[in-house]
């Protein structure tokens, strides 16, 4: 949500890919091979830091396993059936993606900045 990243690359998150102090999320794209940084509020990077403390896997943020299509089609089906058990019907992860780039605009960012942000990841 605080990102615009796509599950897949979520799910490929390192602890070494989150700079605190900077405060950014930085990784190589698997599509492009680049390099990305994508910046992280103070929330996130609060929220990370407390994560961070009460993990034992001191590599991965989230999936210790290799990310093939089954593991983000399970991972998938998870947030659908929490999101549903929410009562938020036909909400996917990837809504997320679309509600960080209305709640950027939403809270003054322009669109052409929330566009580069969410370029990061196509």
């Amino acid at each position: 949500l605080f990102t615009g990243m796509r599950l897949n690359e979520v799910l490929n998150l390192k602890w070494l890919d989150v700079d605190f102090n900077n405060p950014l999320i930085n990784f190589v794209q698997v599509k492009t091979n680049k390099l990305m940084a994508i910046p992280i509020n103070n929330y996130l990077a609060g929220a990370l830091r407390q994560y961070k403390d009460s993990v034992a896997d001191g590599i991965s943020l989230f999936e210790s396993r290799p990310i093939t299509f089954k593991v983000v089609r399970e991972c998938s089906a998870y947030f659908s059936k929490l999101f549903k058990g929410l009562s938020i019907s036909g909400f996917t992860f990837h809504n997320l993606r679309h509600t960080f780039a209305s709640l950027s605009c939403g809270l003054g960012a322009d669109i052409v900045t929330v566009q580069s942000l969410l370029k990061v990841f196509t």
